[in-house]
């Protein structure tokens, strides 16, 4: 069948040594080792395929390191099917629009404790203690299970079963099935260090902006709530922009049933 567009690629082993930086459409083919890959290079292709067409594209290929991680069953990572089916919907059951304003009361009291602890816990590292703020939020509203101490039992089995999948996967070789990424991710680790502290330096101005706006809506008796949002215009937009700024991860979708996309027809087993 026809593919879409690509760049020039090596023989045998493809596209996997160069993927040339220029546009190369909306729907592009590459090509590594023996799987065709189809990327998506815009929101209109995306929409399109991963939403309109969903029912063909919601397959999962098959990856033989989270297998072995005992991570191949979780939903993220599912093969589409009755099962996948049947945990989306309970997905969608507590996690739509409607049902996460249930949800703000939880998140409200633990934003506080963040901001508590970062006043009175110097010692700690703020990266962690972010973290716990996002596991104590899931935590909850998915077993109803509130953190009281970094003791707490379902917050160190978490803890443990992230660092242990994150380690196992760190140490596989980038060619391993499911692992390619890891070369990149190491390469690209200093390069995210120094990209943590340099932006917020040069923000200075926009910092006080945002505690200006605050302090003029809110005052200083009390702290904001989710129902001051329409009244903080800067700070709805400072939010929306660090949303954005850290992309969504991006997982791989399997072809069930043959698309057409651009006139061009794609069939089962292409990524």
């Amino acid at each position: 069948a026809p593919l879409p567009p690509g760049p020039p690629a090596d023989p045998l082993i493809g596209h996997i040594r160069l993927i040339p930086p220029d546009d190369q459409g909306d729907v592009v083919h590459l090509k590594v080792l023996n799987k065709t890959l189809i990327i998506l290079n815009s929101v209109e292709a995306a929409v399109e395929l991963l939403d309109k067409r969903s029912m063909n594209n919601s397959g999962r290929p098959a990856l033989p390191v989270y297998n072995l991680l005992g991570t191949g069953e979780s939903f993220a990572f599912m093969e589409y099917g009755k099962k996948y089916r049947t945990e989306r919907r309970l997905v969608q059951q507590y996690l739509s629009k409607a049902k996460a304003k249930e949800h703000r009361p939880i998140q409200t009291r633990e934003a506080r404790i963040l901001v508590q602890k970062f006043l009175l816990e110097h010692d700690q590292n703020h990266a962690d203690l972010l973290l716990r703020l996002s596991a104590a939020i899931i935590i909850e509203i998915s077993y109803g299970n509130q953190i009281f101490s970094s003791d707490d039992p379902y917050l160190k089995i978490a803890d443990d079963a992230c660092m242990s999948t994150a380690l196992s996967v760190q140490y596989f070789p980038s060619w391993f099935p499911g692992t390619h990424y890891a070369y990149y991710a190491r390469s690209m680790r200093p390069k995210i260090e120094a990209l943590k502290n340099y932006p917020v330096a040069r923000l200075q101005e926009e910092i006080l902006a945002a505690q200006e706006e605050i302090d003029a809506v809110i005052g200083a008796q009390r702290l904001p709530e989710f129902h001051d949002r329409e009244q903080l215009p800067y700070i709805e937009c400072l939010l929306q922009e660090v949303l954005r700024y850290m992309l969504t991860p991006n997982l791989i979708h399997l072809l069930l049933l043959m698309n057409v996309a651009d006139g061009i027809k794609h069939y089962p087993q292409v990524r």
